[in-house]
């Protein structure tokens, strides 16, 4: 079995879905017995970031929770954390027990949500400490995408971090300038740059290098919890670093780390 950075020859008795003993447990009689001979035996991988019948811009992500999950348990990931995106109108809690109707029947591993603030309302401030108790501590937002309606502007970022930090929760964010991707879409179009490949290049380094810095510059303001999804420049890796040596609380800790929102 694997475990930490050792690889060692055990036995592991599995009790209500939970490992109970690791050893020789070969005087341990079992429901049911798999030779695992000559195999590596992991822990479940958790996938924190998955699209589960996501709607956005006329199109519908490719999985919903049964082909989702069973890819994921295929590649041996058996804990997935979807987004549930709040609609006009909608309600935090509401966004959660959607996700519930959907993946009812249907998901074949363990799962959760980030509920994902779009309309960043007193209503909508209100419900953070319900759904941190609730076991969905961490909130995603957008800081581009204005015209689909998901961009949440710095004031109400830092406003939505500082309740989140008071309710021991985590914002998470997509960190893109989005007046550089707005400036720079409608002219790759109109020059007939559509390609798939252009859709990076309309995303330029310091796009992703603004917003993370004041992500962070928010995140040092308020003294919350910033996770910042999908990072893919060296620049916003260095400038993580930084932050972290100085104290903010810029990216998650290892799993099971005392600065991790706790899941239900």
């Amino acid at each position: 079995m694997v475990s930490g950075e050792t690889v060692s020859r055990k036995d592991i008795l599995i009790q209500d879905e939970k490992i109970e003993k690791l050893g020789d447990l070969s005087d341990k009689m079992a429901d049911i017995d798999i030779d695992a001979e000559g195999l590596l035996v992991l822990p479940g991988a958790v996938d924190t970031h998955v699209h589960f019948n996501d709607e956005f811009m006329n199109t519908v992500s490719v999985h919903d929770y049964y082909t989702g999950s069973l890819a994921a348990a295929f590649g041996g990931v058996t804990s997935i954390i979807d987004f549930s995106n709040q609609a006009a109108g909608e309600s935090l809690v509401n966004t959660i027990e959607r996700k519930k109707e959907e993946a009812e029947g249907k998901a074949l591993v363990d799962w959760g949500v980030h509920p994902v603030i779009t309309q960043p309302s007193e209503e909508t401030l209100n419900e953070i400490p319900a759904i941190v108790k609730a076991g969905a501590p961490t909130v995603k937002c957008y800081m581009t995408y204005r015209s689909e309606g998901l961009m949440i502007e710095d004031p109400d970022l830092k406003e939505i971090l500082k309740r989140l930090h008071e309710a021991n929760g985590m914002l998470m964010v997509h960190a893109e300038d989005n007046d550089i991707i707005e400036k720079n879409v409608p002219e790759m179009i109109r020059s007939g740059k559509t390609d798939s490949i252009y859709h990076a290049a309309s995303r330029p380094p310091e796009a992703e290098n603004n917003a993370i810095a004041c992500a962070i510059a928010i995140a040092r303001e308020s003294g919350g919890r910033l996770f910042i999804v999908h990072m893919s420049t060296d620049k916003g890796i260095e400038m993580v670093a930084a932050a972290r040596s100085e104290g903010v609380a810029a990216v998650l800790t290892p799993p099971g780390g005392s600065d991790e929102p706790e899941r239900r």
